[in-house]
């Protein structure tokens, strides 16, 4: 597929948190092909702003004629402006180009000055917002745009109704600021609000709503409709600020190349997601490798009541050697594995808690040393297999009727063409973690 060409017209910050620096950092993760105007010089660190240098108009301008007389822009995308002549410029220049350009109306720390932070929002309303196809303002913004107070969904709401009356085709308020477990946006299109929830996440990065204008702006150029854009977005900028990290003495920084992101989940069921991605980011730091078979590991978990395998979340490919480490190669998706799946839910029919289990490979010391451990151990026969019968789903039932319940470990020593396995079952990926840490002391 060609690589499309996104714009983010905003300040430059030397941190690389926020502004252009991010932005392109942004683009280039979402596979696009970044281009920049840079609208002001800003000094500052990760513990705050401490100058800005608003740029002349004619080199602002130079930049945007040079770029549109040879690039296809796809989409553009504004943050910080600094000042109501330079919105005034680029409000006449998205309009003379026709720029899809989505405005992050970024205005708590362009200015102390009141009266020239009156005309940056007067400029904003009347000037850029009309030209918009889409508005990204967090509760603050917002807040400042229509002149009202913001503190929970309905007046969200009302607020996106107040902002959509300037022009725009599309409204999202972001509600990070809101308390509450789940961070929630808004998104109103003139007809119905949609509401976007993800678990919140510990974090004081700066530079949040840049990220999530500049994904949006990267799958809007890349054809996403509005809905999906937003979606991919928001689980994007929230593995980002999970993965986060500390580059100076101020706040975090976003992790602009996160190792996982999570799949298209309600938002209940992404804490199982993190219980597992976060089990795996565990298990990889310590695992020997002469526990990952040639067929590699699954590690899944299901979601409570799960009855299918496509109700259990496991890794869409293997845990698998590489350089001499164990690596997640594939990402956590409902239905992720077959195999390893059909275990849990054979177990769960048993006992609905049993919700987790993978797979390593069987030697006989393992097998001893979980005896000595006191972990519970059923075995089965591939040879005694009958025909037209799944492997996992058999072998399990076997080992729940002879035994009675369900084992901790159940290892079976393979067949023609069949490699020898153990598999790990427990309540939890912690717990398979508990089992796997015990297992894995020297015997």
């Amino acid at each position: 597929m060609p690589i499309k060409t996104a714009l983010t017209m905003a300040a430059s910050d030397p941190s690389g948190g926020t502004g252009i620096q991010s932005d392109l950092k942004t683009f280039s993760f979402a596979k696009i092909h970044g281009t920049s105007i840079i609208t002001c010089i800003t000094a500052q660190n990760t513990s705050g702003v401490h100058a800005i240098y608003p740029l002349d108009l004619e080199v602002i301008e130079t930049q945007l004629d040079s770029l549109m007389n040879d690039l296809f822009i796809a989409a553009t995308k504004t943050g910080m402006l600094c000042s109501q002549k330079i919105i005034h410029l680029l409000s006449n220049k998205i309009q003379d180009y026709g720029l899809k350009t989505i405005v992050d109306p970024v205005m708590a720390v362009t200015t102390d000055n009141q009266h020239a932070q009156k005309n940056i929002l007067r400029a904003l309303i009347h000037d850029l917002i009309p030209q918009a196809y889409f508005v990204t303002p967090d509760i603050d913004e917002a807040a400042s745009l229509t002149q009202t107070k913001i503190d929970d969904l309905k007046t969200i709401k009302e607020a996106c109704g107040i902002i959509k009356e300037m022009g725009p085709r599309f409204v999202l308020i972001t509600g990070g600021h809101l308390p509450g477990k789940h961070a929630r946006d808004v998104l109103y299109d003139g007809k119905k609000y949609t509401m976007f929830s993800l678990p919140r996440v510990k974090s004081n990065a700066r530079g949040p709503g840049c990220t999530l204008s500049a994904l949006i702006t990267a799958y809007v150029a890349q054809g996403f409709k509005i809905l999906d854009a937003i979606e991919k977005a928001k689980r994007c900028i929230w593995a980002m600020l999970y993965y986060g990290y500390r580059p100076g003495k101020g706040n975090d920084a976003m992790n602009h190349n996160p190792p996982h992101h999570p799949p298209f989940l309600k938002s209940d069921y992404i804490s199982y997601w993190i219980t597992l991605q976060d089990a795996i980011d565990h298990l990889v730091s310590f695992l020997p490798l002469e526990l990952i078979p040639e067929v590699g590991i699954n590690f899944v978990y299901a979601l409570p009541a799960a009855t299918q395998t496509k109700d259990v979340l496991g890794i869409s490919g293997r845990i698998i050697k590489q350089n001499g480490k164990p690596f997640q190669a594939g990402e956590i998706q409902l239905g992720g594995s077959r195999h390893i799946a059909s275990i849990i839910i054979t177990c769960m029919r048993q006992n609905p808690n049993k919700r987790s289990a993978m797979n390593i490979a069987y030697s006989p010391g393992l097998i001893a040393n979980a005896k000595k451990k006191g972990w519970k151990i059923g075995s089965f026969d591939r040879r005694k297999e009958p025909p037209n019968r799944r492997t996992m789903d058999w072998g399990t039932q076997t080992v729940i009727q002879s035994r009675g319940n369900i084992p901790d470990l159940i290892w079976d020593a393979g067949a023609p063409g069949k490699e020898p396995m153990i598999r790990v079952i427990s309540e939890s990926p912690p717990g398979i973690l508990g089992i796997i840490k015990s297992l894995t002391e020297r015997y």
